[in-house]
């Protein structure tokens, strides 16, 4: 059985404003507009500081990690290092 379509609200019209009360309403949704934008330009300044920090400590943790990698490589790379697992592989071990 069909069923009746919903009815439809009508949008309510807008009464007519005059020149002045449109402007004044205007002006207003400009400094609302003003305010909203000083404040993403705010929270846009604090998210770039937030980020140069994050970059920062980004590139001091890369410089450590690589003097570490470097320090590392070096022991590796030391007769004391190689004569240590040349003796462990006799025995059967190795790292």
């Amino acid at each position: 059985m069909p069923t009746a379509p919903p009815v439809l609200a009508s949008v309510p019209s807008r009464e007519r404003l005059t020149p002045q009360a449109r402007v004044e309403e205007l002006e207003y949704e400009l400094s609302l507009s003003r305010q909203l934008r000083r404040r993403l330009e705010e929270e846009r300044r604090r998210l770039d500081a937030n980020l140069a920090a994050a970059e920062a400590d980004r590139a001091h943790l890369l410089s450590v990690l690589a003097q570490r990698e470097a320090y590392v490589d070096a022991i590796h790379r030391s007769v004391a290092w190689r004569a240590a697992q040349a003796l462990r592989r006799l025995v059967g071990r190795t790292w």
